[in-house]
């Protein structure tokens, strides 16, 4: 963005400066949360590696570039940065990714990350949260516990008062009410 002729930023840039900040945090979080989740495999280190690349970002907004798709890119370069660093933190310093496999991952986003996938993801997204509300509370807390908490099917045993066999029975259930629910959602969108 130019400056004024002091250098400074009067009130109009700096607000169009922050518009298009949160605009385009708002559009690529789930892409980027998606890519940070997949270079760490835990939910919590990915969403702090996103809310880190946004600080950097709202600190640092003339860096960003002006296009979407480089902009789109510049993003998921600070996130990685971030979840790489935060998951080497996490897990000390064994079970890294190797690199090859980073860029493979980084590669893959590359070629998805279109604002129309976007769209996708995003109403994708919405339509999960919808139809796991729709669970029954006890799938509800098995899902949440799985695939948020990662906990094992044993320990969700305990916490629900079920066999293991009834939790891979009710995950196994829920998983499929997931899936034709979340398709009908996507069926009615679809214009």
């Amino acid at each position: 963005m130019p400056r004024s002729p002091a250098g400074s930023t009067g009130p109009s840039e700096s607000a169009i400066i922050r518009t298009r900040l949160v605009r385009l945090l708002e559009q690529h979080r789930p892409m980027l949360a998606a890519y940070a989740f997949a270079l760490t495999g835990d939910h919590h280190t990915a969403e702090d590696a996103v809310q880190e690349a946004a600080i950097i970002a709202a600190l640092e907004p003339r860096r960003i570039p002006d296009a979407p798709q480089a902009a789109a890119g510049w993003l998921r370069a600070v996130v990685r940065r971030k979840a790489l660093e935060l998951g080497r933190k996490a897990r000390g310093e064994r079970r890294q990714l190797r690199p090859e496999v980073v860029e493979l991952v980084a590669d893959s986003f590359d070629a998805v990350a279109t604002d129309a996938n976007t769209r996708r993801l995003e109403r994708m997204r919405r339509a999960m949260a919808q139809c796991v509300e729709r669970l029954s509370a006890r799938a509800r807390q098995a899902v949440r516990a799985r695939y948020i908490e990662r906990a094992s099917c044993t320990c969700i045993a305990e916490r629900c008062g079920l066999r293991v066999d009834q939790v891979y029975t009710l995950l196994k259930r829920s998983r499929a009410s997931l899936i034709r629910c979340v398709d009908r959602q996507l069926e009615l969108e679809t214009p």
